[in-house]
């Protein structure tokens, strides 16, 4: 699922400071519904050592992450947040704008 919220952009020095392992990449990947507009679906690539982002209306973009479930693209203007159950596993997708 995915849902969007209002939340501050990642500092720039912060961008890129967070590795992911590649399994937890692997875990990321898959597709995401968004809650309040049910046709967009986003879908989340495993490329190499990096995650991308496209869906029908956006073309592919590379995410860039800066925490453990936390990505941002376009200077820190979009953000996409994985939400993760008690066990560690990806249930939804949150993409923050602003």
């Amino acid at each position: 699922m995915l849902a969007a919220v209002l939340a501050f952009a990642a500092p720039a020095a912060m961008q890129g400071a967070v590795q992911a392992s590649a399994a937890q990449l692997d875990s990321y990947a898959g597709q995401y519904r968004e809650v309040a507009e049910p046709d967009i679906i986003l879908s989340v690539f495993r490329d190499g050592e990096h995650l991308t982002v496209e869906s029908a209306r956006m073309p592919s973009v590379s995410l860039i992450p800066t925490s453990a479930n936390d990505f941002t693209v376009d200077g820190g203007k979009v953000r996409y947040s994985f939400v993760t159950d008690g066990a560690g596993k990806v249930t939804s997708l949150k993409r923050i704008l602003g």
